[in-house]
C-alpha cells in the first residue's frame, strides 16, 4: 500500500513509500520504477527531492530519515531515531538542495542541514 509520494520540482520522477517501508523512485516518462531500496523497516510517509541536486529524502514510523543520491543510487546520510515518535512528515527548503524539515508525532518540528556533521537534537 503506498503511504507516501512526492514529485521532483521537474515532474520526471516522482518518488512512493510503502507500507512495507519500501521506496521506490518511478520514471515518469518511461512509466517505470528505477530505483527500488528497503532500508526502512516501517511505513514510510515524509519524501522530499531536493530543491537542487539529486538528493531525496525519506522518513517514517521507523523515525528514522534517509537521505539517498537517486542518480548514484546510494545512501548518502542516515540519521537513527531521529525522532521520539513516527515521523509524518518531511519538506525540502526551497531554496537549498541541503535543507530540509521534519515532523513528528513527538509534536516536534526538525530541521536538517545535510551540510553539517553534528546534527543537534533540538527541535521547534
Amino acid at each position: 500500500m503506498i503511504t507516501g509520494a512526492c514529485f521532483r520540482k521537474d515532474g520526471i520522477f516522482a518518488a512512493l513509500g510503502e507500507s512495507s517501508g519500501k521506496l521506490k523512485v518511478l520514471d515518469i516518462p518511461r512509466k517505470q520504477y528505477t530505483r527500488d531500496h528497503t532500508k526502512h523497516k516501517r511505513e514510510l510517509h515524509g519524501l522530499a527531492f531536493a530543491s537542487e541536486g539529486t538528493i531525496l529524502g525519506s522518513a517514517g514510523d521507523d523515525r528514522n530519515v534517509i537521505f539517498y543520491d537517486y542518480a548514484m543510487n546510494e545512501i548518502v546520510r542516515v540519521f537513527e531515531n531521529y525522532h521520539k515518535d513516527n515521523i509524518r512528515t518531511l519538506s525540502a527548503f526551497p531554496n537549498d538542495g541541503n535543507l530540509f524539515l521534519t515532523g513528528s508525532h513527538d509534536f516536534m518540528m526538525k530541521m536538517i542541514d545535510l551540510r553539517e556533521s553534528d546534527q543537534r537534537r533540538t527541535g521547534y
